[in-house]
């Protein structure tokens, strides 16, 4: 990209127990960000507060339902949402969004491998700016199994394509009814690029 002219910016989740300001120092790289672990303390009470109505909301749909597996399925998931891996996702949206907001890309490019925080990061691109051209990199061991990279959600949460890294996860995420309409590209491994 610095070849061609292209702007570009990289962002990275800091998944280490290091400082962020130490790993900021050390980093030293032009356009390239590690995000903070955390939001400031009105964010991080918006988060926490949306968690609670949508843990309402879920209660209430529960007790609405006499189908035990549906109720069953609500309470699950109404748990789920005091995860911290959903608090890390509803985080890094709102992180995501700003850069979007600041930089206004064409393009983003995320790994694609069924996480959750993936899907809000493509949902945080196209609720700024339905123009954006959101790429999932499939990079992982793909296995038949695996379920969440294979669904095609509401459309804001989607990539518009998806790159896979190689012959076997290609074929198998073409092969998807349910991802039509998402352009599916054999781009290869880029280890070896």
């Amino acid at each position: 990209l610095n070849k061609k002219k292209i702007s570009f910016l990289k962002i990275f989740i800091n998944h280490t127990k290091e400082n962020l300001d130490k790993l900021n120092l050390d980093l030293k790289v032009k356009n390239t960000i590690i995000l903070p672990k955390y939001l400031n303390i009105l964010e991080e009470t918006e988060i926490f507060l949306c968690q609670v109505k949508e843990f309402l909301r879920l209660k209430k749909e529960a007790s609405q339902t006499n189908n035990l597996e549906k109720k069953f399925f609500i309470k699950e998931t109404a748990r789920s949402l005091f995860h911290v891996e959903t608090a890390f996702a509803l985080r890094l949206q709102q992180q995501i969004k700003k850069y979007i907001k600041k930089n206004n890309p064409k393009f983003i490019i995320c790994t694609h491998e069924g996480y959750a925080w993936e899907r809000l990061v493509f949902n945080a691109a196209k609720s700024v700016n339905p123009k954006i051209k959101c790429i999932g990199y499939q990079h992982t061991l793909f296995t038949k199994f695996q379920y969440s990279i294979k669904r095609k959600i509401i459309k804001k949460y989607n990539p518009d394509i998806i790159w896979t890294s190689g012959d076997f996860s290609n074929k198998e995420l073409r092969n998807q009814k349910k991802l039509k309409g998402i352009k599916i590209i054999n781009s290869g491994s880029f280890k070896n690029t």
